[in-house]
């Protein structure tokens, strides 16, 4: 499948990349961009909608990132505002080691999971009051939900910040949150999500750009044989 936003191209690949295959088409491609969402978080009940990782969710970020270091040290790293990404983000990095330990993470509000919300404290008052799952299924399955940007202008709009950002490295790493990288991938449709087959920790968008500048997309996941299906929003 190929859509073209503004004599853009990107081809949706329906196969699934592993990391280690992910570092691989990346020496080929002239740009690369992973999209990743988060790693494990503690809950949401909690009493904030911005809770750290769990101890099992930093280790997991770490022992995850060493297939990335295929990447090569010309690796930069980005993370949604929250704290758990950057957590991850940082994770990945210590994880990846000494070629990259001088790169910062720099925060990415695009990213964000309330860059979906007409307004920041949209997604506050989404968690507090509504059935988040029953809001999800609707704006996927219909492309809008009230206090939500809809889905194809925010998708589109995505793909055009991913695909023309300079973020002065040639592969960057960025950490984002499972309901952006669904809308991404929804709109490009380069992957069917379905509640009890999410985004799970640590997968997301992989998007190489080739020599000729055509860009192309793909799922990608830490390791395939290890892939575990997750329920939307848990």
């Amino acid at each position: 499948m190929e859509e073209d936003f503004e004599n853009m191209k990107i081809n949706a690949e329906q196969n699934i990349f592993s990391y280690r295959s992910a570092a691989e088409r990346a020496a080929r491609s002239d740009r690369t961009v992973l999209l990743l969402r988060h790693s494990m978080r503690e809950s949401l009940k909690n009493g904030t909608s911005d809770p750290p990782l769990t101890p099992e969710g930093a280790e997991y970020a770490k022992n995850c990132a060493a297939p990335l270091a295929g990447l090569g040290p010309d690796t930069g790293f980005g993370a949604s505002p929250r704290i758990r990404g950057i957590q991850t983000a940082e994770a990945i990095r210590l994880g990846i080691g000494k070629e990259v330990e001088n790169k910062a993470v720099r925060t990415v509000e695009e990213i964000s999971d309330t860059a979906m919300f007409d307004y920041p404290g949209r997604l506050d008052d989404a968690l507090r009051d509504s059935d988040v799952p029953a809001l999800l299924r609707q704006y996927y399955s219909t492309g809008r939900c009230p206090g939500m940007k809809d889905l194809e202008p925010f998708g589109t709009g995505l793909v055009k910040f991913l695909t023309e950002t300079d973020f002065g490295c040639r592969n960057t790493i960025l950490i984002s949150h499972d309901i952006v990288i669904v809308a991404l991938m929804s709109v490009l449709k380069a992957h069917d999500f379905q509640a009890d087959d999410w985004c799970g920790y640590l997968e997301g968008a992989a998007l190489f750009r080739s020599q000729g500048g055509d860009w192309t997309i793909g799922y990608v996941v830490p390791d395939l044989r290890t892939k575990k299906k997750m329920t939307l929003f848990i």
